[in-house]
């Protein structure tokens, strides 16, 4: 898949990784944050995923690909808690969970 070379060119892409079964996986740059399970992602995820979908896309009108879906996305995680311990009353980010995207290619 030729698309696969341009999804690496997506501003915020830090590699994709081809599974078996026609799964992609691609990790975007981020970073860890002490004492959560979130991870902090250093681009826009919007743009990120609009690139994403356009750049798979063309490759379902080319014929490189039969279709593709989202089997999981990077979500918004939220803070439970302060750090000081009471409850929070507005929604604080805590990063987003997991930190890359994983595809579904069919029929490569």
């Amino acid at each position: 898949m030729e698309d696969l070379e341009d999804l690496r060119q997506v501003d915020g892409v830090k590699y994709v990784k081809r599974k078996s079964g026609g799964i992609l996986r691609i990790d975007l740059f981020s970073r860890e944050i002490p004492g959560r399970e979130a991870e902090d992602i250093q681009c826009d995820l919007r743009k990120t995923s609009q690139r994403l979908f356009s750049r798979l896309d063309n490759a379902v009108k080319s014929g490189e690909i039969n279709g593709w879906s989202w089997v999981e996305k990077p979500q918004k995680q939220y803070r439970d808690r302060s750090p000081n311990g009471f409850q929070v009353s507005d929604r604080q980010g805590a990063g987003h969970k997991p930190s890359h995207y994983t595809v579904n290619l069919e029929g490569v």
